[in-house]
């Protein structure tokens, strides 16, 4: 594949895209930030819909086309420098995320250490 380091929409959309089944939360940051620049999923060359990591993997590696996941998920490959990552500017790459729990809990010694150090991983400021 041919992408410069910082590609644009139009760049990618001449890819095959790979995604992930309709009600995935990774599926909906991607809808939502192609909605907020003003594209869609049927702006893409071609769209595949599965399920299936190893088969998105191989597609991907197999230069077959391109993936919107989680780095986590493939950071084996990016390590190894088989995939590339790239971030599109003006497009959400985080998910928002709320830690919960039953109220009056949050008191707990045990529950207020899991959740200030979950806030600390994510660097940002603990509510408690």
């Amino acid at each position: 594949m041919n992408l410069s380091a910082q590609p644009t929409i139009e760049e990618l959309m001449q890819y095959t895209l790979f995604v992930r089944e309709g009600g995935c939360s990774s599926r909906q940051l991607l809808g939502r930030g192609l909605e907020d620049l003003g594209r869609s999923l049927d702006d893409f060359s071609a769209v595949v819909t599965s399920d299936d990591l190893r088969l998105t993997c191989q597609s991907v590696l197999s230069a077959g086309g391109i993936s919107f996941m989680s780095k986590c998920l493939v950071c084996e490959y990016l390590e190894t420098g088989q995939m590339i990552g790239h971030q599109l500017e003006g497009f959400p790459h985080s998910r928002q995320r709320k830690v919960v729990m039953e109220k009056g809990r949050e008191k707990e010694k045990l529950l207020r250490d899991l959740a200030r150090c979950i806030f600390n991983v994510m660097d940002v400021p603990s509510p408690i």
